[in-house]
């Protein structure tokens, strides 16, 4: 049996090697979706694994169909931050499900790594609530992303890629 640990609800409370999970499918905007994913539509959830199971990730990725090339493997140099996945459609998704993936919520368990690494950040945000963007006033899913870490929503933070980029890794 694997180390409990406290996730929050929506977050497995057990850590099994090679668990792999996935998140709720989110409709993103236009803005927030790469020119390459755009043909596969809008809605999209994570793929991805605890530190140190990237190839049970790899495994199961090949299992539904995902090429490898697809994985981000995305390392935050500054603090040391690891999130290895994959960003998948809802069909895909689903056949993860078949394949062994467990529903979990992707920001608590990233805050947990984050806690267990020492690392002072709080990702959990407003998690899945609608707030005001500091920025253009609009009510929306917002993240942490703006000058001095204010709530912005997707639109806002697309607007200037480059700097909000910077942002998130900061943060993250």
């Amino acid at each position: 049996m694997g180390a409990h640990i406290d996730r929050g609800p929506g977050v497995p409370e057990t850590r099994e090697p090679g668990m792999i999970y996935v998140d709720e499918v989110h409709t993103y905007p236009d803005a927030a979706v790469g020119a390459a994913a755009k043909r596969y539509g809008n809605d999209w959830c994570h793929l991805w694994c605890d530190p140190g199971e990237d190839e049970a990730l790899h495994e199961l990725a090949r299992k539904i169909g995902l090429k490898r090339s697809w994985f981000q493997g995305s390392k935050n140099t500054k603090r040391g931050v690891t999130l290895p996945h994959y960003d998948i459609t809802a069909s895909k998704r689903e056949l993860a499900i078949q394949h062994g993936a467990v529903e979990g919520n992707l920001r608590r368990w990233f805050q947990r790594i984050l806690d267990e690494q020492g690392v002072n950040a709080n990702v959990l945000g407003a998690e899945g609530a609608t707030t005001e963007c500091t920025k253009c006033g609009k009510t929306a899913e917002c993240r942490p992303y703006g000058e001095g870490y204010t709530m912005i929503c997707y639109d806002c933070g697309r607007a200037n890629k480059e700097e909000t980029e910077r942002r998130m890794a900061e943060f993250l």
